[in-house]
């Protein structure tokens, strides 16, 4: 893969995607990871869509606050990438996605809306491809 070419994941159909920028990040315990997973039973890093008037940074603590009930910040940035996916509602999109490597700051944890865990990412099915790819990204720095 070229360094400088922004990697694409997921099937690119002919038909015209809906476009969607999204933040993920990627929080280290030891030999885990932070992953949530939603009411289909799908796993992913904690993150989604970036809100009208927030920049990527406010966008990734909001989204981390709001899944895994935790205070978070930003340690740094990891990569770009595309990923092509149809949402549960059978919606076709290509999503512009940003991740993060992230942590907690606080013990303190409030209801969440999905369900939270540290898991080995080798055990995984991630529903983004690109999750996968943006992990490995961090566990070779680590």
């Amino acid at each position: 893969m070229n360094p400088n070419k922004t990697p694409k994941f997921g099937e690119k159909l002919k038909n015209k995607p809906k476009k969607r920028n999204a933040v993920y990040g990627i929080i280290v315990n030891d030999d885990k990871i932070a992953v949530v997973c939603d009411s289909n039973n799908n796993h992913f890093l904690p993150g989604g869509g970036i809100e009208k008037g927030e920049n990527a940074s406010e966008a990734i603590i909001r989204e981390i606050y709001e899944e895994c009930g935790r205070s978070s910040k930003v340690d740094y940035f990891i990569g770009r990438a595309i990923q092509y996916f149809i949402s549960s509602k059978k919606e076709y999109y290509k999503m512009n996605v940003e991740f993060y490597c992230c942590e907690f700051v606080s013990e303190e944890i409030v209801k969440a809306e999905h369900i939270f865990s540290w898991e080995n990412p080798d055990n995984i099915s991630f529903f983004h491809d690109s999750h996968l790819w943006a992990i490995q990204k961090v566990l070779k720095q680590v």
